[in-house]
This record gives C-alpha cells, structure tokens and sequence, in this order.
C-alpha cells in the first residue's frame, strides 16, 4: 500500500488510468494506485497501440502506465519503475463506496469490436 500511495501520488489528473504493467507485482500497485487517486482501471483486450486506440477513443481522460516500453499509441504514458522504499510510518486507508467502479475490463474483440 506504501508502494500505491507512492505511485498514486505521481500519477497524471486523469480519470482513467490504462494499465500495462507485465510485473504482476507492479500491475496490483497500479490498480491500487489508480483507485486512490479515485480514477477507473481500464484493462485493454491487448496491449498493441490498435487495441489501445477505442479505449483512448471512448475515455479521452485516459493515460498509460507501463513498467516496459510498451507502444502507448501517441497517448500519455507513464512509466512505473522502482518504489519508494520504506513508508511504513504512514497509515493508508483505501475506501471505496459500493456502488463506485473501480475497473472497466473489455472483451478480446475476436468477434467485432471490443466492449466493456
């Protein structure tokens, strides 16, 4: 949670946040940084600047993270690499209403275009 605070406190005024993260480690920071900051996880069927482009499209608010140097299509990325080290002084709640999104998955799109 320190490591999402952390991150969380870096990341761009967006309301979407598209995550690419390939470190499993890496990926869960993002979605937990993404919902401090109260912005929506998109989770793309591919992570190709042609499967990025309707997400970019339907969520103009959006931006990239990645921990690679994955292609973001022209969009803001945001390059996740390393962590703060220790916060472990600081307490960190992380609420979330039950009626809030928290992520938007979309489908592979095999058949036609991809949906939420």
């Amino acid at each position: 949670m320190g490591d999402a605070r952390w991150l969380a406190e870096r990341l761009p005024a967006r309301e979407f946040q598209i995550n690419l993260c390939e470190d499993r480690y890496h990926f869960l920071t993002a979605l937990l940084s993404a919902t401090l900051r109260g912005q929506v996880l998109l989770l793309s069927p591919g992570n190709v600047p042609g499967d990025l482009l309707p997400l970019r499209q339907r969520h103009p608010s959006s931006y990239c993270l990645t921990d690679t140097a994955s292609d973001c299509g022209g969009m803001e990325r945001v390059h996740f690499s390393g962590s703060p080290g220790d916060l472990s002084g600081r307490p960190i709640e992380l609420n979330v209403a039950g009626d809030s999104v928290v992520a938007e998955l979309y489908t592979s799109g095999s058949t036609g275009t991809a949906i939420p």
